[in-house]
C-alpha cells in the first residue's frame, strides 16, 4: 500500500502547481489532509451510509406523495398585478374566481337545463348561466334579444358559462372540472383556463414518470457506451436516484411547490449529477492505476472535492439570482434546484466512493474495449483556425443578439399547435368553429354608477375586437328597458301595472330608506330609481306585507325577482360591479395583450 504521506504529496504537488513556498506548502498541506480525512471517514463508513441512504428514501417517499402540487399561476404573480387585484375582488366581492365554456351539441333543452343542474350540484360551482337564467323554457329561445340568442344558440348548437368559487388554476376548481367532465357526457365540451390547466395536471401526472424514465435509460445507453465499464451507469443511476428522492421528499418542507419545479428539478438534477459522478469516476480510473481499490477511491475522492465544489458553486450562484425574481416561480424553482445540487454533492461525496470500492472488482470484471474515437484532428484544427474563428463567433454573437429580439414568445397554449390534441383543445376548436367568441374576460369596476357603467359598455361594445358584453347596464330587463335603467314612479307604475299613487307611495319608502330625504320634500314624481333596485324593494315589500298585490301583479313580480337577483349575483357585489367581455380575439398573441391594454385605458 502506498504511504499516506505519499499521496499527499501527489495531491498538493497538483493542487499548487509546482509553487512549493514554505508558507503556502503549510496551508495548503492543512487543506489537503482534512479532505484525505473525509475521503477515508467516507470509505470507512460506506456500510452505514449505504444503510442510512436506504432508510432514509422511505420519508422521502413519503414526503414526495404528500407534496401538493400546485397548478395555479396566480399564486406565483405580484399581489399588485391586475390579473391578481381582479381575481381577488372576484373572489371576495362575487365568490366567484374561475369560468369556463361549456357547448352541447345535439341536446334537447329541457336536456341542457337538466346538465346545468348537475354542473350547479358540483362542489365549486357557483353557477352556471344559460338561457333559463334569463327566460323560462317555456318562452321561446328566438325571443330572446339577438345578442344573447347568439351567444347561446347556434342551430343544434348551444352555449353555457359555468362560474366557480375558487381560482383559475386551485386544486378545487379542477377537481370540480374533473367531476363536471365526469357528467357532461360525448355531447358537451368542455373549455376555458381551468378545463386547460386540468388537461396540464393530468398530463404531467401521466407523462412525467415516463419521461424520467426515458431520461434514465437514455443516459445508460450513452454511459455504457463511452464509459469503460457496463456496471458503472448501473451504480450512477443507484446513487442519483437517491439523491433525486430524498429532494423531491424533502420538497414536504416547503409546503407546496409549482408544478414546473416538480416537472424540470429531477431531470435537471440527473443532468447535474452525472457530470459530478463522470469527474468522480474518471479520477477513480486515474487513481486505481497504481493505486488499490480502497486508496485509490480516497485519493479520488481527495482530488474530486475542490473540482466538483468549484463547478457546483458556479451553478448555485447562478440559480441564486431566481431568488430575487417578482415571478414567484422563480423562487420556487430557485430553491428546489439548489436542494437538489446539495444532494448531489452528497450523493457523489457520500454515497458514491462507498459503491465504487463496494463493487470495484465487478467493474473491473464487466469492463469493455473503448468505444470513442480519437478526434485528434478537432485539437488541430482549433489550433489552425485560432486566428479565425474568434471573428466568426463575434460576428455569431451580434446577429444573435440582434435576432433573439425577433423571437416570438407564446404565453398561452391557443398559440401553440400540437400532433395531438386534448379535451380542451378539441373543445375550444369546436366552440371557435361554431361561436364566433370564444374567449371570455370579466372586468371590474366600482359599484354605485350604472350610468358610466352604461357609457363604458356602449364605447366596449362599439369595439370590433368585442363581439357583445354583459353588465346590469346592458341587460335588458323587460319593455326595452335596462336593468339599470332610471325610472320614474309614471314609468315604474306602467311597466308593472301598478297604480300611480302606489308607485309614488313606493318611492317614497324607498327614498326614506335610502335616507335621500330631499326627494321627500321635492316633487317626488320626478324622482329616478334604477329599475333593478325598485323592482327588488316592492318585491320586499310584498313579501313583508306592507303592499298589496292581485295574484297577477305578485306572479309577474317573482318572475322578475328571480331573473333580477341571478342578474345581480352574477353582476353586482358589495363594492364592484362585474362586465363580461366577449373577445373576438385568442386567449394570447400581442393582438389581444394591446387590446387589453386599451380596455384598461
Amino acid at each position: 500500500m502506498i504511504d499516506c504521506q505519499s499521496v499527499c504529496g501527489i495531491i498538493f504537488d497538483e493542487m499548487t502547481d509546482g509553487h512549493k513556498t514554505t508558507e503556502r506548502s503549510a496551508g495548503a498541506g492543512e487543506e489537503i489532509e482534512s479532505v484525505i480525512k473525509f475521503g477515508k471517514a467516507v470509505v470507512k463508513s460506506r456500510w452505514v451510509i449505504l444503510i442510512v441512504s436506504l432508510a432514509l428514501l422511505v420519508p422521502s417517499v413519503l414526503g414526495m406523495i404528500g407534496t401538493r402540487i400546485n397548478y395555479d399561476i396566480l399564486n406565483y404573480l405580484p399581489e399588485d398585478m391586475d390579473t391578481v387585484k381582479g381575481q381577488n375582488i372576484l373572489l371576495d366581492d362575487f365568490g366567484k374566481g374561475a369560468f369556463s365554456m361549456v357547448m352541447v351539441k345535439g341536446m334537447e333543452e329541457k336536456d341542457v337545463s337538466a346538465l346545468k343542474e348537475k354542473f350547479e350540484s358540483i362542489d365549486h360551482v357557483s353557477s352556471v348561466i344559460w338561457y333559463d337564467s334569463i327566460l323560462d323554457l317555456s318562452v321561446p329561445m328566438e325571443l330572446l334579444p339577438q345578442k344573447y340568442y347568439d351567444m347561446f344558440n347556434n342551430g343544434d348548437t348551444t352555449m353555457m358559462a359555468v362560474f366557480f368559487d375558487s381560482a383559475t388554476s386551485a386544486d378545487a376548481t379542477i377537481e370540480a372540472m374533473q367531476e363536471m367532465r365526469k357528467v357532461a357526457g360525448e355531447q358537451a365540451f368542455i373549455s376555458g383556463m381551468s378545463a386547460m390547466v386540468t388537461d396540464m395536471k393530468e398530463l404531467c401526472e401521466k407523462e412525467e414518470p415516463i419521461y424520467v424514465g426515458i431520461a434514465v435509460l437514455l443516459s445508460c445507453v450513452v454511459l455504457a457506451i463511452f464509459m469503460d465499464s457496463i456496471l458503472l451507469p448501473v451504480l450512477f443511476m443507484a446513487s442519483i436516484g437517491m439523491a433525486i428522492l430524498l429532494n423531491m421528499g424533502t420538497n414536504f418542507l416547503l409546503g407546496k411547490i409549482s408544478f414546473v419545479s416538480n416537472s424540470v428539478t429531477s431531470i435537471l438534477q440527473l443532468a447535474l449529477s452525472l457530470d459530478y459522478a463522470v469527474i468522480l469516476c474518471n479520477r477513480f480510473k486515474e487513481e486505481h492505476r497504481t493505486l488499490p481499490i480502497r486508496e485509490a477511491a480516497i485519493a479520488a475522492l481527495s482530488k474530486a472535492i475542490p473540482e466538483i465544489s468549484a463547478s457546483s458553486l458556479t451553478t448555485v450562484g447562478g440559480l441564486c439570482a431566481m431568488l430575487f425574481m417578482q415571478f414567484k416561480i422563480g423562487p420556487d424553482m430557485g430553491i428546489c434546484l439548489m436542494k437538489s445540487i446539495l444532494f448531489a454533492l452528497l450523493s457523489v461525496f457520500v454515497v458514491m466512493p462507498g459503491l465504487l470500492v463496494l463493487f470495484g472488482p465487478l467493474i473491473e470484471k464487466t469492463e469493455h474495449r473503448d468505444f470513442i474515437p480519437k478526434i485528434s484532428f478537432a485539437g488541430k484544427f482549433a489550433w489552425a483556425s485560432r486566428k479565425v474563428v474568434p471573428f466568426i463567433f463575434l460576428a455569431a454573437i451580434v446577429a444573435g443578439f440582434f435576432v433573439s429580439g425577433r423571437c416570438p414568445y407564446a404565453y398561452g397554449y391557443s398559440a401553440l399547435t400540437t400532433p395531438k390534441l386534448n379535451e380542451t383543445q378539441i373543445a375550444e376548436n369546436l366552440i371557435g368553429d361554431t361561436f364566433t367568441s370564444t374567449n371570455m374576460i370579466a372586468l371590474t369596476v366600482p359599484a354605485g354608477d350604472y350610468e358610466k357603467e352604461a357609457a363604458l359598455l356602449t364605447e366596449l361594445e362599439s369595439m370590433e375586437e368585442i363581439d357583445y358584453s354583459m353588465g346590469l347596464a346592458n341587460v335588458e330587463a323587460m319593455n326595452g328597458y335596462m336593468l339599470a335603467d332610471k325610472l320614474m314612479p309614471r314609468q315604474f307604475s306602467e311597466l308593472a301595472d301598478l297604480d300611480y299613487e302606489m308607485a309614488q307611495v313606493l318611492y317614497a319608502a324607498y327614498a326614506t330608506e335610502q335616507g335621500d330625504y330631499g326627494k321627500l320634500m321635492g316633487n317626488i314624481s320626478s324622482y329616478k330609481v334604477p329599475l333593478i333596485d325598485m323592482f327588488l324593494f316592492v318585491c320586499e315589500q310584498a313579501d313583508a306585507g306592507v303592499v298589496q298585490l292581485s295574484s297577477d301583479q305578485t306572479a309577474m313580480l317573482q318572475d322578475a325577482k328571480t331573473q333580477m337577483e341571478s342578474a345581480k349575483a352574477q353582476l353586482q357585489g358589495k363594492d364592484y360591479s362585474r362586465m363580461l367581455l366577449y373577445l373576438t380575439l385568442p386567449e394570447s398573441g400581442d393582438e389581444t395583450y394591446a387590446f387589453l391594454d386599451t380596455v384598461r385605458e
